[in-house]
């Protein structure tokens, strides 16, 4: 046990001669459970979380708002966890504590309606998600200036929302007016408007706009190269999403250029087996299919299929289609082996 871990137990040991509801000892827990939260020991955390709110409860009442900030808390060790569907109710009742105070902060509001949109987006309910995000977006149009980071914040969050939905034209409306609004306010240059051209790049490509797509995923890699270490797979997404830009414009030994990046990069930081990595090969190996370089497609093709098999099983449709795609390809290569048609490298 570390000194910092020493003496927050030391604390909550004292704060339980408080009494169950005395918000000393509320406090106490809350602050060994942060601890825990930023060690990544999210079940001890959630444990004392939970207590803590149960002091609180018993003490202040149910809708204080320090229960509120022990619902945040708890609601963000479930989203750490990937466990979108046990974080939902404790979301919901955080945003209600918090608009059955009228001097709850807007920072707060604010944030309690982003979390409710992102729940809802990962759990695939895009309406939901689109409806708390409008409301967070109204939210902060009425109490700040329209030219800052939260405004910014709320359209991009829409514009992905709305790209989920097909609906390109406003997705990319919204990421447009985002990214203005930080080159206004000098964040043109940060990370979060990286992120927003390379969301904008794909409501172009969608819409068969390629040319617009790759001038936009360009900046966005260029930014990221500036932004984050050499082999981040945020950039591994961008260069194959650039990838299948050139290879939609039909010039596939650039795809192959950008396919060949992203696959390096997901082979350092996951692994041969990790589902990105059979993305990649399978990306590359269209690639070289395209340029009729079938040997090269083959092994690459394989390698795709084994780390889709090890993923998602043998019986899963991707695995299914892989296994055709590389089949196909094998047999292609073998016709031009024989054959001794060119197999250009």
């Amino acid at each position: 046990m570390g000194a910092a871990e020493q003496a927050f137990a030391a604390a909550l040991s004292q704060a339980e001669a408080f009494g169950p509801t005395d918000v000393r000892l509320g406090a106490s827990l809350n602050s060994l459970a942060l601890f825990y939260h930023s060690q990544g020991r999210l079940d001890s955390a959630e444990a004392l979380y939970h207590r803590a709110l149960t002091v609180l409860e018993q003490g202040l009442g149910t809708t204080h708002p320090d229960t509120a900030k022990i619902l945040s808390s708890i609601v963000g060790v479930h989203l750490a966890r990937q466990e979108s569907v046990a974080a939902l109710p404790f979301a919901e009742r955080r945003l209600r504590i918090l608009e059955s105070h009228v001097d709850a902060p807007v920072a707060d509001r604010l944030d309690a309606l982003d979390t409710l949109s992102l729940i809802h987006f990962i759990e695939g309910r895009f309406p939901e998600a689109e409806r708390f995000q409008q409301r967070a977006l109204d939210l902060v149009r009425r109490d700040y200036a329209r030219e800052t980071p939260e405004t910014a914040g709320g359209l991009s969050n829409l514009g992905v929302i709305h790209a989920a939905r097909e609906r390109f034209s406003s997705a990319a409306s919204a990421l447009e007016e985002a990214y203005d609004i930080r080159r206004a306010i000098g964040a043109g240059e940060t990370l979060e408007a990286a992120r927003d051209l390379g969301h904008l790049a794909e409501t172009y490509a969608e819409r068969m706009q390629m040319a617009e797509a790759e001038r936009l995923l360009l900046e966005s890699i260029r930014l990221r190269r500036r932004l984050l270490p050499e082999r981040h797979p945020e950039l591994a997404t961008a260069m194959n999403n650039l990838g299948e830009v050139f290879r939609g414009q039909g010039v596939a030994t650039s795809a192959e250029q950008y396919f060949r990046q992203a696959l390096e990069i997901w082979m350092t930081v996951a692994g041969p087996q990790h589902l990105e990595t059979a993305i990649s090969l399978n990306n590359l190996a269209e690639a070289l299919r395209d340029q009729k370089r079938y040997v090269e497609a083959e092994e690459f093709f394989e390698r795709a299929l084994r780390a889709f098999t090890h993923n998602l099983g043998a019986d899963h449709p991707k695995v299914a289609q892989a296994t055709h795609t590389y089949e196909e390809t094998r047999r292609l290569a073998r016709v031009t082996t024989a054959s001794g048609g060119p197999t250009v490298f």
